[in-house]
């Protein structure tokens, strides 16, 4: 509805119309060993009722390891899924919006398939470990908004705002080295992948990168036992910044309301979808426990800082007006969690 000056109100209390669904899900699976070779075999099956009309699906699922050497094991793994939520991502400057949507007739359940193969090596003393894994993950019925969709008009009527014919590819490689005993222990891990998103109608039909696709993937775990009663850790994790779109110009318009008071406001011109990325994101946490046993039970005291270099890493991204005022825009970042420490105290019984 309209104020006294014309302007849509809208009302962020209300929701959209309940849409009623019903899940059955059932898994049988069977491990099977024959001396070197483990197989374990599983099915699983799905059925989503929404809106009187019901998505089937049955979902194969085989994960193998063949210690073809001793220390050396070959794995190879194939999956079927059907997920029956949508993640819509907004993937624009202003603060980020996720939502999770329901399918429905309108926007049947996504469906995947991923195949992985991977190689590990173990010392002889079952100290280190290293492995190499490579996987691909096809996807179909993927949801997007439409393209310069209001992400208000979205609550109205979500269906009627997306896209729904999508398609989308992942796939990368992750290495592994891993220490697993001794008084210091953790694991270094990075991971080279690629995630894109197809539309007919969004990026003139071509393939872009999806809103989280993590170009390179870098975690960092150290783990030392200082006493048997105390403990120390510390983790730095990076990633590849987000994809989004930014805008390459505007232009002003003029709108009148049914009450014929006009005002001015700007739109936003777009090239390629999700062509821009955001800074990296990383930092370091740090924690010590202090553990004790006592007569009901142990209590722990944890003293950690997340964030230890203050690493002001981007939340989302904003357009504001330059200090010439000559129209022109500034592109700015905000960010969230500076530096934080902390300190907790648990008990178990």
């Amino acid at each position: 509805y309209f104020d006294d000056l014309g302007a849509k109100i809208y009302d962020t209390i209300v929701q959209n119309v309940k849409i009623k669904s019903h899940e059955i899900n059932a898994y049988v699976e069977n491990r099977i060993k024959l001396k070197a070779l483990k197989v374990n075999l599983g099915l699983h099956y799905s059925n989503y009722y929404v809106n009187d009309k019901a998505y089937t699906s049955f979902e194969p699922r085989i994960i193998t390891n063949w210690n073809f050497i001793p220390t050396y094991s070959l794995k190879a793994s194939y999956t079927e899924m059907q997920q029956n939520i949508h993640l819509l991502s907004t993937g624009v400057t202003g603060t980020p919006l996720d939502l999770w949507m329901p399918a429905t007739d309108k926007a049947p359940p996504e469906k995947s398939r991923q195949i992985a193969l991977g190689l590990a090596k173990s010392s002889a003393d079952g100290q280190y470990e290293f492995s190499i894994e490579s996987y691909y993950k096809d996807s179909k019925d993927l949801i997007a908004y439409k393209k310069e969709v209001s992400y208000i008009d979205i609550a109205e009527n979500w269906e009627e705002h997306i896209e729904i014919d999508g398609k989308g590819t992942s796939y990368g490689v992750e290495f592994l080295a891993r220490k697993k005993l001794g008084k210091s222990s953790g694991w270094a891990s990075y991971t080279l992948s690629k995630t894109q998103r197809k539309f007919t109608n969004l990026n003139d039909g071509k393939a872009y990168p999806y809103h989280y696709d993590r170009r390179h993937s870098i975690n960092l775990v150290y783990l030392l036992n200082i006493h048997k009663n105390i403990d120390f850790s510390a983790t730095w994790v990076f990633n590849s910044g987000k994809a989004i779109s930014i805008a390459e110009s505007r232009h002003q318009l003029m709108m009148t309301t049914p009450v014929e008071y006009s005002w001015f406001y700007y739109t936003f011109n777009y090239s390629e979808k999700n062509a821009f990325r955001m800074r990296a994101y990383h930092k370091l946490d740090i924690g010590v426990n202090f553990r004790k046993e006592k007569k009901w039970g142990e209590r722990t005291w944890n003293i950690s800082i997340y964030n230890v270099y203050n690493r002001q890493n981007p939340h989302y991204y904003y357009f504001t007006g330059s200090d010439n005022n000559d129209g022109s825009l500034k592109l700015m970042q905000q960010s969230l969690f500076p530096i934080l420490p902390s300190v907790s105290y648990s008990f178990k019984f």
